[in-house]
């Protein structure tokens, strides 16, 4: 049996796909297909959050929901449950009553207005990253080199400090921690003593990247749950990227710069990046 198949890194919303596997908890059905648009919330990094989808069964539509699973020998597990060899999948919540049998074919439709909200947060985020590197590098935060950089060339403190990210609708949240290791990496936690400068440096940045409206690709477009993607942009002049399990616009415009809020704590070493659509 082939893996089964992700669409949503290409965009897609709606799919026609066969049953591969079914089991009934109670009320609750879990249905694996050969392809699904859907985007679940990964438990490994649980930033962005599963697609509101409906599933037509019969010609019975119902609402759903999505999670991370796994086939093993072709039964569905969980996924904190799978063993090696397990494949990765997306699992599909569904009234028992409304379950499908192994072999049917079924529909699947994603709320496209969330989706899209949820898509374009992802991607500000990703830019806000970026621009809250170049802010604390100007600001003076290394001392010496931790040796890992952003695609831009600046010191990476979004992936050596991030805490939790969280992606909304209505914009992203990405909480930081410069801890007693970073420190010894080099970061100077002097460099947070003035979190509006820095909220000022991150719009700015923003304000220009998005303003060229830039175009943004996710790729492989289709392919299973487990392999890497790789989301790619370009920040002014400069080709910019991430490996992302996420979804994302095929580009962003000058209406997506957000509103920027920093807040940050130099004696506790913390951050608090908010980046919300502007109304």
């Amino acid at each position: 049996m082939a893996d089964p198949l992700i669409t949503y890194p290409a965009g897609n919303v709606h799919e026609r796909a066969r049953v591969l596997a079914v089991r009934v908890r109670g009320d609750v059905a879990d249905v694996v297909v050969d392809r699904t648009p859907c985007h679940p919330e990964s438990p490994r990094w649980p930033d962005q959050p599963a697609d509101a989808i409906a599933v037509t069964v019969g010609g019975e539509t119902v609402q759903a929901t999505c999670s991370e699973g796994a086939l093993q020998d072709g039964a569905i597990v969980d996924a904190d449950g799978a063993a090696e060899g397990a494949v990765a999948c997306v699992v599909h919540h569904v009234p028992a009553a409304s379950a499908p049998a192994v072999g049917d074919e079924i529909e699947l439709r994603v709320d496209e207005a969330r989706r899209a909200a949820l898509s374009r947060a992802h991607s500000v985020c990703h830019f806000g990253a970026l621009a809250l590197n170049r802010a604390l590098a100007a600001a003076g935060a290394w001392r010496k080199d931790p040796g890992r950089a952003d695609s831009l060339g600046t010191v990476d403190f979004d992936a050596l400090a991030m805490e939790r990210s969280t992606i909304a609708a209505d914009g992203s949240v990405d909480e930081y921690r410069a801890g007693k290791s970073l420190r010894k990496k080099g970061f100077v936690p002097a460099a947070l003593a003035d979190p509006e400068a820095l909220r000022d440096a991150v719009r700015a940045d923003l304000e220009a990247w998005l303003g060229a409206s830039p175009a943004i690709a996710l790729e492989p477009g289709a392919c299973a749950l487990a392999d890497r993607r790789r989301w790619s942009s370009t920040a002014g002049d400069a080709a910019v990227a991430f490996a992302c399990g996420g979804t994302h616009p095929r580009a962003l415009g000058p209406d997506d710069v957000p509103d920027v809020q920093i807040d940050a704590d130099p004696d506790a070493g913390t951050l608090t990046m908010r980046l919300r659509a502007a109304a």
